[in-house]
């Protein structure tokens, strides 16, 4: 989570033109005193800035993150 920056997830990601085809994605997470609430349609993180929203595709630091869930819950990747 400190790696990639999580802590520091805006709430909400969305993409600045309208997409009609997509997926969303929410994560809600508590550790270590730490807690954050983020979510995304057609958006995600950006790998550079993590506040920046990018559209369609998600980014490395996203997949890093899926890749890190689905070894705690034993997927080798996480949907």
């Amino acid at each position: 989570m400190e790696k990639e920056k999580v802590w520091e997830w805006r709430g909400r990601y969305e993409p600045n033109a309208v997409v009609l085809d997509g997926g969303s994605w929410s994560l809600e997470l508590e550790y270590g005193g730490k807690a954050i609430r983020s979510s995304g349609t057609n958006a995600y993180p950006s790998d550079e800035d993590v506040t920046v929203a990018t559209t369609m595709i998600p980014t490395a630091v996203f997949n890093k993150f899926r890749e890190a869930v689905g070894g705690l819950v034993g997927k080798e990747t996480f949907p």
